[in-house]
């Protein structure tokens, strides 16, 4: 769109035997008749920017969106509540389009070019809120398994154990700690007695009932395996004997050729964690004792364990022994505690916040 002067445009002037490159009134340039947009700088809340590409066209014409990103350091997740831009000409607008609780936003700036130039655009962002991603230590356990009752029938094993905090079930080595991200929603299910639980990624499946017979000539009849992580059930000799429960912190035993072990079995131990702090703690997913009916009759070491626990067999006709449900719990620091729905409790031990679920719910980061 060319300036003219009378009928000619500015183009065709000469002074003297060189074109006129340039014309203004003031400092605003009348000619050529363009507009640049051209960002020099963009900071502020200490984040990383990249700079959109310079632009130039008519006044008032329509500005080709362009987008730039801002990008925090590794762990921070960035989320626009009121976001602006300092010296952002009226014509134009940015918005944030993508990247919301995540490193890098995305930002699209739109528009028309301005009526008059503008200089080169020095910018400060602000309306950016700045999290952080955590760590947290979890403890998962799966319900423990029921019994039914049979002459000769191997004791109910424990929910399986997996944890970050010590050694998990079935001699397993810890596992690595949880990365929860801020504003982030995780499922909490609760497994019952013979159901799984599972915290974000995290699945502790239910311990399995033992085999039973009502015939002293029949057999084996082994206790049920822990779930995982978990040891195996004991195995009891032909002839009417029965094993134990496999738990987390050991397998169960059966009796064999007058091996020591009482004709039901040994329920398997479970294990102490101490993810909630101080000096003991339940004994989680203990193994239950199997019963051999007149052949030495009830196993021992029966499981009592709080959550996880595989049923003893119960030495009358008709009885289901009952397992323990199991039950979830998260150790995050204080700092960065998020918040808890469902049946739980929490604490606090040091720097760090416990929460224990006994029912299903939620935790948002």
């Amino acid at each position: 769109m060319p300036i003219n002067l009378f009928n000619n445009p500015l183009a065709s002037i000469k002074l003297g035997a060189n074109d006129i490159l340039k014309g203004y009134i003031g400092n605003s340039p009348i000619f050529p008749n363009l507009i640049t947009i051209e960002f020099t700088s963009i900071s502020g809340l200490s984040l990383t920017y990249t700079l959109p590409p310079s632009q130039t066209g008519d006044p008032g014409t329509s500005y080709s969106s362009t987008t730039f990103t801002i990008s925090g350091t590794t762990g921070q997740r960035l989320n626009a509540s009121s976001f602006a831009m300092t010296n952002l000409p009226a014509s134009l607008s940015a918005t944030v389009t993508g990247g919301n609780n995540s490193q890098t936003l995305t930002v699209t700036i739109t528009g028309t070019y301005p009526t008059v130039g503008v200089g080169a655009i020095t910018s400060v962002v602000s309306g950016i809120n700045i999290s952080t991603e955590y760590l947290a230590h979890y403890l998962v356990i799966g319900g423990g398994s029921n019994t039914n009752y049979n002459y000769i029938h191997g004791g109910g094993g424990g929910g399986g154990l997996k944890t970050s905090f010590s050694t998990q079930g079935g001699g397993i080595a810890a596992a690595s700690q949880l990365t929860l991200i801020p504003n982030t929603v995780y499922t909490v299910t609760v497994g019952q007695r013979q159901q799984s639980s599972t915290f974000s990624s995290i699945t502790a499946t239910a311990g399995s009932p033992g085999s039973g017979s009502n015939g002293i000539g029949t057999g084996p009849n082994a206790g049920g395996s822990a779930g995982s992580y978990g040891y195996a059930g004991g195995q009891g000799a032909t002839g009417g004997y029965a094993g134990g429960g496999g738990g987390a912190g050991s397998a169960g035993i059966g009796y064999a050729n007058n091996s020591g072990a009482p004709g039901g079995g040994i329920g398997g131990n479970g294990l102490q964690v101490l993810i909630k702090g101080g000096g003991s703690s339940p004994e989680y997913s203990h193994g239950g004792t199997g019963t051999s009916g007149n052949r030495s009759g009830s196993g021992s070491n029966p499981s009592s364990g709080q959550y996880g626990a595989g049923a003893n067999v119960i030495n009358s006709i008709g009885a289901v022994g009952l397992g323990t449900q199991g039950v979830i719990i998260i150790r995050v620091p204080t700092a960065s505690v998020g918040t808890a729905s469902g049946t739980h409790t929490t604490g606090t031990t040091g720097t760090d916040t416990w929460i224990q679920w006994t029912g299903s719910g939620s935790y948002t980061a």
